[in-house]
């Protein structure tokens, strides 16, 4: 009966086109508080089976005081993947007063006095053949003298498939990593005139997840972290195929979000960044975006 209430509830806010997913429990708790419950936490960040922020800004936005996140951890195959779904818990409740989380144990990723390193690519990244494809929108908006300009960013001052790997040591190694590394990358990022950092998260056609928001927060953070000099840049050279260095991010007045589609966004994803429950966390959203 509970999933039936909230699904009419988020329907309510977000169009009938709504679905609960089956892997994700939604367990109801006193005083206005809803339970998410991941079952695979040590999945890839880019499936809705792990995109507990944006269920959790779903919900806030549905009309829950509180939201409590929870998870399985009887079976923890891919320690990379978990921690990381640990930081953007650990991240989360940081941005958001509403959202609480099982006990943390994130010393091995946020403690004071430990090292951390964010790898850096050296290899340009590949074109898909496939014009439709993810990889082929990136590469266009990347080129694209109109986006940026629309964007204040100068020619240069933009870089694709940022890495985002973190390590403990430097040079990092496979054995320092804690997170994901060899795949793991921001789509675009661009430093426009004022000095301010943009980062865009890309999707097409057909490409409607809920993860797009977690995607968004976790280079975010990892960003931000950056500039903070928590975690410290392993090379000086610049980003590849940019005229952009770490510096360059490191010295950024601040970070402006974006999810950019060439089609349609989750709806989840659409409404939430429409609502004021990201005041802490702004996002902007662009759907049909085409390339120029």
């Amino acid at each position: 009966m509970f999933q039936k209430d909230l699904l009419n509830h988020l329907k309510a806010s977000f169009g009938n086109s709504v679905r609960l997913p089956s892997s994700i429990g939604f367990i109801p708790e006193p005083k206005g508080t809803l339970n998410i419950h991941i079952n695979n936490p040590d999945c890839n960040m880019q499936s809705d089976r792990n995109a507990f922020e944006g269920w959790a800004l779903a919900s806030r936005v549905a009309g829950f005081e509180h939201v409590r996140l929870s998870w399985a951890t009887e079976s923890i195959k891919e320690p990379k993947h978990y921690n990381r779904f640990l930081y953007r818990a650990f991240m989360f409740s940081k941005y958001f007063k509403w959202f609480s989380s099982d006990v943390l144990n994130v010393d091995h990723i946020v403690g004071v006095g430990i090292e951390k390193y964010i790898n850096h690519g050296t290899v340009s990244a590949s074109v898909k053949d496939d014009p439709r494809s993810e990889s082929a929108y990136e590469d266009c908006l990347y080129r694209s003298q109109v986006f940026r300009v629309e964007h204040n960013i100068d020619e240069g001052r933009i870089a694709r498939q940022l890495p985002v790997g973190v390590y403990t040591e430097n040079p990092p190694t496979e054995k320092s990593a804690l997170f994901t590394g060899n795949a793991s990358a921001i789509d675009l990022i661009g430093l426009d005139r004022d000095g301010v950092l943009k980062l865009f998260e890309l999707k097409v056609a057909g490409n409607k997840k809920v993860g797009a928001l977690s995607e968004l927060f976790f280079y975010s953070c990892i960003l931000n972290d950056i500039r903070s000099g928590f975690i410290k840049p392993s090379s000086d050279a610049l980003i590849r195929d940019s005229l952009l260095s770490w510096q360059d991010v490191i010295n950024s007045k601040k970070i402006e979000n974006y999810i950019i589609s060439s089609g349609e966004l989750h709806p989840i994803v659409r409404g939430v960044c429409a609502s004021s429950v990201l005041e802490n966390f702004p996002v902007t959203c662009i759907e049909g975006y085409k390339c120029e």
